[in-house]
């Protein structure tokens, strides 16, 4: 993904390495990318470090099934009140199961 070997990328590297292409999955991947994104108290909020991506690999690999679920329902619980609307459930679906 990093071309430049800078040690970071932007959304635009990280969708086009996964080919994300569809609006609805980069709304999706936007969402991921932030949650990967620790960042933002420095104001840098569009740039994942290697360092982000490790640590979020690891603490995903890491999560027992609950932490799996609550992780993912946190991706598509896009206004983030907790619940998931028809909509918001349809698009888990559709990106879960294809």
């Amino acid at each position: 993904m990093d071309k430049k070997l800078t040690g970071e990328i932007g959304f635009e590297e990280y969708s086009k390495a996964w080919k994300i292409t569809k609006a609805s999955d980069v709304a999706v991947a936007k969402r991921i990318f932030a949650f990967m994104d620790k960042d933002k108290a420095h104001g840098d909020t569009d740039v994942l470090h290697f360092q982000e991506w490790a640590v979020m690999t690891y603490d995903f690999c890491t999560l027992r099934e609950e932490g799996v679920v609550q992780w993912t329902f946190s991706l598509f619980d896009a206004d983030q009140n907790r619940r998931l609307s028809v909509e918001e459930f349809k698009e888990m679906a559709r990106v879960t199961l294809g």
